[in-house]
């Protein structure tokens, strides 16, 4: 049964995608190249929490219910096994819905249940075609005693609440960079040092020159420790979320 995602899904060779209008790369089907998919930054931040490291190490054996749960569901992703792999073993699984939405030719034989099977005269105008398929499907999707909506999706079994990818892209990488830098690190470097991608995200600059000024450009330091404070806090709350099995800019 096919699977549907409500953002973009990660996909593995970029010669399968092409430019969209709004200039991003897409494919067919929706896809995106994984390092600006949202699921890969949902799989990066259970790789950058230390409690879900701990969980693996102990396969799972934690009082921690949710964590407990969570290591079920995903496994280990300290393993060798890279993103690409480790989604094709589980992403279907973990965050698609199973529907049964493929657009097919019946033919005798096959079943039509739960389903609409019509013929189209090609001598008749789009306008017409879509207000007697309308009127078609109105009569049909009119609700039943008993009968569910929707009845032909399975929901799944996780689902991200933001697509921001390249937001928490951002916080996640300046997450990694603090906590492997020197605890006397200022917050406005680990920010200079991105360059571009903190100029991008925060609209602040700061030249090398003006790096090393200590009077001129205190202002502009202190701006950017306190960009970087929201992104790292940003960054704390994604990770604690996965923990639970959530994802979420916010605490939640």
């Amino acid at each position: 049964m096919p699977h549907s995602f409500p953002y973009a899904f990660p996909i593995f060779k970029k010669e399968n995608l092409t430019e969209s209008a709004s200039g991003s790369l897409r494919s067919k089907g929706g896809g995106v190249y994984y390092d600006t998919s949202i699921y890969y930054y949902w799989y990066r931040a259970l790789q950058l929490s230390e409690k879900y490291k701990e969980c693996c190490k102990k396969k799972g054996n934690v009082k921690n219910k949710a964590l407990k749960q969570v290591y079920k569901d995903f496994g280990n992703v300290f393993g060798k096994d890279k993103f690409e792999i480790w989604w094709k073993k589980n992403g279907n699984r973990l965050f698609g819905a199973e529907q049964d939405d493929i657009v097919r030719e019946y033919t005798d034989g096959q079943s039509l249940d739960n389903k609409i099977a019509i013929s189209i005269p090609l001598s008749l105008t789009q306008r017409n075609i879509k207000r007697q398929i309308n009127t078609i499907l109105k009569k049909a999707l009119k609700p039943k005693r008993g009968r569910k909506s929707r009845d032909d999706i399975i929901p799944a079994l996780y689902t991200p609440q933001t697509d921001r990818s390249k937001s928490c892209m951002f916080a996640l990488e300046l997450y990694e960079m603090r906590r492997n830098a020197d605890s006397n690190t200022p917050n406005w470097l680990l920010g200079h040092q991105m360059n571009k991608k903190f100029v991008e995200y925060s609209n602040i600059k700061l030249t090398d020159k003006q790096a090393y000024s200590k009077s001129q450009t205190a202002d502009i330091k202190a701006k950017m420790n306190t960009k970087v404070s929201r992104h790292l806090k940003t960054a704390r709350n994604l990770i604690a979320n996965v923990e639970k099995g959530m994802f979420s800019e916010k605490k939640l």
